[in-house]
């Protein structure tokens, strides 16, 4: 059991160092719109929620070996941690795709805002409520969010779903109807993080036994693998939201 959360923690810091290599990468690109710091803000978000998880468990590794019950409490304070990154992160994807498909600041901030209202009642509701249930297995701890706080994060994260997949049909359409608004980069990117934010359906079900649980971690940094190559320093021919704005 001991070996298995070990792995658990590896898998975990493993989408961390994808994570701050992507949102490395990203920073260091001389196009400094809005769009582009929103992708690697959301990269940057998930390496620091990944970093949270693995490092919970590892308090949760050391419980095991030394049985010290205050150990079990920061395995609790990292899960909260874990959340506010993960809503951090969501708004940051929320607004890149946005800024993607529409260009348009107004739109941007109208639904980057209503996203913001919905996490920030999921993090309050989570904070006051605190965690239902913690749940320990082979593989670590899962800890139960308060229903209501769970309710209050849905409709953020269902618009993010929305938008990356309209934002993926969206430039499959503009490659065959508008090529000079077909953006290659951008395209690759919704995809990588649209794979993430579906992972991350299967993975909060629980901590799974065996090759399960391995083959959803290894979607995070495969994700993170698929933005980075086009975030690349040499690679800064390609656009993300290089067309004109509107107003």
């Amino acid at each position: 059991m001991i070996n298995a959360v070990l792995y658990n923690v590896f898998l975990c810091w493993m989408v961390s160092v994808a994570g701050w290599m992507v949102a490395r990468t990203l920073f260091r690109q001389p196009q400094r719109n809005l769009a582009w710091q929103s992708l690697a803000g959301c990269w940057n978000f998930a390496a620091m929620l990944w970093f949270f998880a693995g490092l919970r468990n590892f308090f949760y590794f050391l419980y095991l070996l030394t049985k010290q019950v205050f150990l079990l409490g920061l395995d609790r304070l990292m899960f909260f941690a874990d959340e506010i990154c993960l809503a951090c992160q969501l708004l940051a994807g929320i607004i890149f795709v946005t800024e993607v498909i529409w260009q348009n600041r107004r739109r941007t901030w109208v639904l980057a805002g209503f996203s913001f209202v919905s996490l920030a009642a999921f993090l309050l509701l989570l904070f006051t409520e605190g965690i239902v249930e913690t749940v320990a297995t082979t593989w670590g701890t899962e800890h139960e969010l308060p229903r209501n706080a769970f309710f209050a994060f849905l409709p953020g994260y269902v618009l993010s779903l929305l938008l990356f997949g309209y934002g993926i049909l969206l430039m499959i359409w503009r490659r065959w109807h508008q090529p000079d608004k077909f953006d290659r980069a951008a395209l690759v990117a919704i995809v990588a993080m649209l794979l993430y934010a579906l992972a991350g359906i299967v993975d909060v079900r629980g901590t799974w036994s065996g090759w399960q649980l391995l083959l959803i971690r290894l979607v995070y940094p495969i994700s993170a693998l698929l933005t980075l190559l086009v975030a690349l320093p040499q690679e800064t021919s390609i656009r993300i939201v290089a067309h004109g704005r509107k107003a």
